[in-house]
């Protein structure tokens, strides 16, 4: 049996947002070179502690390995838990898995007789509640609080879809658990302003002659629980997208063999403006990605492992 394909549903994302980051960041597997103390890696901090102490809840679950994490991010999940991580808790009535990667099978024709297709998830958190939903958890930490438009965020929905299709004969839905990084209690404003004396925080002038006491951030400042359901044709509509996605980009995959130039920009100045890929784009553009540029602007990611029982045509259950 030839070994089976198998896309993510960030790949899927990305290659929707736009095909030159697609290729760049799953083609040629480049992850550029960032900044450990970026948001971005304190939001992946605060998801491995809180994965790791739901680990330490449920006997049956294999214990995690403690991260490597500082002192703050502990502060910040035991604020989480002791102001809304316990009330989420008690809802509970089983947690199947964190950072559990399910293989969702994929109906689609690769061209070569007998090879598989999967769609690989990984949530945060899969859990079945005490009203029987089966439940998608997924953290998002934030440092500026913005709208959260459920009704275009594309990735959740889809990953109901493929949350359907392993639990037929249950309710599902998928769960966003915002959490901000400051932790309630502490106080708002640039830090440059604030001081904390005898044990209260005060907001000064930018003359340093004028105080007053400072704002402090409320557990309904930092925390925000949304829950997400679609209707079954929503998902069904989703997944037959999903599904054709998947299809053209292995139709790409085969056209870029004879034309580099299948890989285009999305042009759009919101998506350029954003992408941590931008520096490679150019490179990519002006003939100069070659592997010098690549060492020092990205590191090469390991690629997927396949998991024997896929080889084997068998999907395992979180249960």
């Amino acid at each position: 049996m030839p070994d089976p394909l198998i896309f993510s549903m960030s790949q899927i994302s990305t290659y929707i947002e736009c095909k030159k980051k697609a290729q760049l960041a799953y083609e040629m597997a480049l992850e550029p070179i960032g900044n450990d103390e970026s948001a971005m890696s304190r939001g992946t901090a605060f998801h491995k502690y809180a994965e790791y102490q739901t680990s330490l809840l449920w006997s049956h679950l294999t214990r995690l390995e403690c991260p490597d994490i500082t002192g703050e991010t502990v502060a910040l999940w035991k604020a989480w838990w002791e102001n809304r991580g316990k009330q989420l808790h008690d809802k509970k009535r089983k947690v199947f898995g964190v950072e559990h990667p399910l293989y969702i099978p994929c109906d689609v024709n690769t061209g070569v007789p007998g090879q598989g297709v999967y769609l690989r998830c990984t949530f945060d958190e899969i859990f079945l509640d005490k009203q029987d939903w089966i439940v998608g958890l997924d953290y998002k930490t934030f440092k500026t609080h913005t709208a959260w438009d459920v009704d275009l965020d594309f990735q959740g929905r889809t990953y109901i879809s493929a949350l359907q299709r392993l639990f037929p004969s249950y309710k599902v839905r998928f769960q966003y658990e915002r959490v901000r990084q400051s932790a309630p209690g502490t106080p708002r404003g640039e830090s440059s302003s604030l001081r904390c004396e005898e044990g209260v925080w005060w907001q000064y002038n930018k003359a340093g002659d004028k105080r007053k006491r400072a704002d402090l951030w409320t557990p309904e400042d930092c925390y925000e629980t949304i829950d997400l359901v679609v209707s079954k044709e929503e998902t069904d509509a989703l997944w037959s997208e999903t599904l054709f996605n998947i299809m053209e980009l292995l139709v790409r995959r085969k056209a870029a063999l004879d034309y580099p130039g299948a890989w285009g920009r999305t042009t759009a100045k919101m998506v350029c403006q954003f992408c941590n890929f931008k520096g490679l784009c150019k490179a990519d553009l002006t003939g100069t990605l070659d592997d010098q540029t690549i060492a020092l602007m990205a590191t090469i990611r390991k690629p997927l492992e396949i998991p024997e029982e896929l080889k084997e045509e068998y999907v395992s259950l979180p249960v």
